[in-house]
């Protein structure tokens, strides 16, 4: 076995999956589901899963004289034939009856043997393989070629709240105790401040709001942080922006580097990669496909498009937080008073199903910078602003974050878009609503619903590197000092205990 690989599933295809080989009558069911492959540069290959195709019983599965289930040759004919066609990984699914932890049997690989080599000659490149299923468990032989095997490295479930799965307890990740994070671990446990400590988190537009999410997660423990902007500070943010202090405003540095300060002088541990650029553009927005959740505070339409399109294409889980104050012209009174917290899911109702990408303010912005700021912006009164309104947006953004992403026992709502209204001194829901031929979320065949990098993200092209190589080394420069410290520190940690 040489690759570890990650899957994913958005919530509708895990539930018509899980609910298939799991009715209740404590019998062995099986189906195919069809993924697409994400092969990313020093990280495990992924496979999103876009189509689920369940064996009806008697029909597509039966029972060999041996005893053992089968699926039937026309069923795995039609299904390797369009995984063929349309570029994806056919994985076979059957499940056991355990729970935590599950493995093939020896009659599972047996199957395998005979098989999957005939199958790799029909998909002509294409990986296939098989997934056995525990209640909470599941492992995966993904056949690269008839030489080389992957296992499973996890299984996550983007939905509401996110669940990991696998192939057992032992394959679960681990970290090392830090006095820091005592009185979290206390709640999280090990396993949930271990979830924190391997997480990628992107946090996407560095004012008010996302200065307050940075200081969040370097306080939690994230392990790595992708930090965007391409603003400077001004004298004017200094009221907003908590990771900047008065000394800084006289030299104007970039967001994105204020971030990464706060954030290492925080939790020395903690690897930053900084993008001083817009996430419009497409080499910035494809630093986020390797991230675990995304923080979309810019107020841009390209950022919210962006977004979108990368968590249902990539199925990666997203919150976008903003906050509104408007006083009428001719009275100066009060008229909106809120602040927006809206959770991004992948195939349950994206931005633009429910009317929150604006194509009018799109258009604008598809200008050249200069050109739509002044359009835009240059001719208007800058919107009102307080820290206040902003913590309310971000605290409730991180500790959702917090409960959804480690896997408390706490109940969870279903994602929604929250709003705290200010007069009424309370948050009210929204849930989401779907087009059922949404370009963007939707099970239809043009969809960019898991498509991964077999569709262009709706960015815009830039010539020249987002981030130059000097900043690039010193951002290396700066996670090699981090991952140090953070070896030191456990290292002394487990002296002392």
């Amino acid at each position: 076995m040489n690759r570890d690989v990650e899957l994913r599933f958005a919530q509708a295809q895990w539930d018509q999956l899980y609910r298939h080989l799991y009715p209740g009558d404590g019998c062995e069911h099986a189906a195919v589901v069809l993924a697409t492959l994400v092969e990313r540069p020093g990280q495990s290959p992924r496979l999103l899963v876009r189509e689920v195709h369940v064996a009806q019983d008697g029909a597509d599965y039966g029972v060999s004289p041996q005893g053992h289930g089968r699926l039937a040759a026309t069923f795995i004919n039609r299904a390797v034939v369009r995984a063929r066609n349309e570029r994806l990984v056919y994985l076979h699914v059957h499940n056991h009856a355990s729970d935590q932890s599950v493995e093939f049997s020896d009659v599972d690989f047996a199957s395998h043997e005979r098989g999957y080599p005939a199958l790799l000659d029909i998909t002509k490149g294409m990986p296939v393989g098989a997934l056995v299923f525990g209640r909470r468990s599941m492992q995966i032989d993904l056949w690269w070629s008839k030489t080389e095997r992957s296992e499973l490295k996890h299984c996550t479930v983007v939905s509401s709240r996110i669940q990991r799965l696998y192939s057992s307890p032992m394959q679960a990740p681990k970290t090392a105790y830090r006095p820091s994070v005592d009185r979290q671990v206390r709640f999280l446990g090990e396993a949930g401040q271990a979830q924190l400590a391997g997480a990628r988190v992107a946090i996407v537009g560095l004012g008010g709001v996302g200065s307050m999410i940075v200081q969040d997660m370097a306080r939690l423990g994230v392990g790595e942080l992708l930090l965007i902007d391409s603003d400077k500070l001004e004298d004017t943010n200094l009221s907003r922006v908590v990771t900047a202090f008065f000394r800084d405003v006289a030299r104007k540095p970039p967001k994105s580097k204020l971030a990464a300060r706060y954030a290492r002088q925080v939790n020395p541990s903690v690897r930053c990669e900084v993008i001083n650029d817009d996430v419009s553009y497409e080499g910035v927005a494809d630093r986020l496909v390797d991230c675990d959740f995304i923080f979309l505070c810019a107020d841009t339409m390209r950022a919210r498009l962006a977004v979108n399109a990368i968590v249902n294409q990539h199925l990666i889980p997203a919150v976008q937080i903003g906050s509104k104050i408007h006083r009428a012209e001719q009275t100066g009174k009060l008229e909106l008073f809120y602040s927006a917290v809206r959770h991004m899911r992948p195939g349950c109702g994206c931005m633009l199903c429910n009317g929150l990408i604006s194509s009018s303010r799109l258009a604008i912005e598809e200008k050249p910078d200069e050109e739509w700021r002044a359009q835009n912006y240059g001719t208007e009164t800058p919107n009102p602003s307080v820290i206040t309104l902003n913590g309310i947006g971000a605290s409730r953004a991180t500790h959702d974050f917090l409960m959804d992403f480690v896997g408390t026992d706490v109940e969870r709502p279903t994602a929604g878009y929250y709003m705290y209204d200010v007069f009424k001194g309370s948050w009210s829901k929204t849930n989401l609503r779907q087009d059922k031929d949404c370009s963007e979320c939707s099970d239809d065949a043009e969809s960019r619903f898991a498509r991964g990098a077999a569709v262009r993200l709706p960015c815009r092209e830039k010539t020249g590197r987002p981030q130059t190589i000097r900043a690039r080394m010193l951002s290396l420069l700066r996670n090699l000092w981090a991952s140090w410290i953070g070896h030191s520190a456990a290292k002394l940690t487990d002296t002392a205990q």
